[in-house]
């Protein structure tokens, strides 16, 4: 009886020992890879991350920019340009492969729109413009009439318009992509505007109308 028992522990023991050589020599088997489509992508755009590891049963992701994922599959955008090593780290019970790969991306292909400030629309009055505009490009502004000619090259431009008349005003964007040009008008008039009124323009004529009044019953031409 003894005999059998302790047969019985070294047995146990001899198997438990094969087993962990076993580990040792021929360990969980596991491949980490990772593929896409678009790893040249502009600034906010979207990117997914195609997983092709085997054996693995967690994931953890390094896109290289401070961000992390355990998604198997993710999609990850970046919010500055430049060149980013992504990480993957495909996980089973007994081992931890890596994979790594880089992706490039590039400003934004510029495209801009004016904003103008509130503004009375007569001489002498400050007048704020300013480009809406999230990519830090190249800015240049011009504001031309019969009279002034102004620049800057701010994203930002605050000028006062000292003659009346009609002025024209461009914003010119650029960055490495590419340029972008827009354009608008402002009439500036050489005495105040009522309170309560505003100006627009209709059929070529320039009008002066009560605000909230529809225009055909309450305006006047100037």
């Amino acid at each position: 009886m003894i005999k059998k028992y302790i047969y019985n522990i070294l047995s146990i023991l001899i198997f438990s020992f094969l087993l962990t050589a076993c580990d040792v020599i021929f360990p969980e088997s596991i491949f980490s890879f990772f593929y896409t489509f678009n790893s040249k992508a502009e600034v906010d755009e979207p990117i997914k991350f195609e997983n092709r590891s085997t054996g693995a049963k967690t994931y953890l992701w390094d896109f290289g920019d401070g961000t992390t994922s355990t998604l198997e599959n993710p999609t990850h955008s970046y919010k500055e340009k430049g060149q980013y090593t992504v990480a993957l780290i495909s996980i089973n019970n007994r081992r931890k492969e890596p994979y790594t790969a880089k992706v490039e991306i590039y400003s934004k292909i510029p495209k801009s729109k004016i904003e103008i400030g509130s503004f009375d629309f007569h001489i002498n009055s400050s007048l704020k413009l300013k480009a809406i505009n999230e990519q830090n490009d190249k800015f240049k502004w011009e504001v031309k009439s019969e009279k002034e000619n102004l620049s800057s090259n701010l994203k930002e431009f605050q000028i006062n318009l000292t003659q009346p008349g009609r002025y024209f005003i461009s914003l010119e964007t650029s960055n490495e992509r590419g340029t972008n040009l827009v354009k608008d008008t402002l009439i500036i008039f050489s005495t105040n505007i009522k309170p309560g009124f505003s100006y627009y323009e209709e059929n070529g004529l320039k009008i002066i109308a009560k605000t909230g009044f529809a225009k055909e019953i309450k305006y006047q031409e100037l």
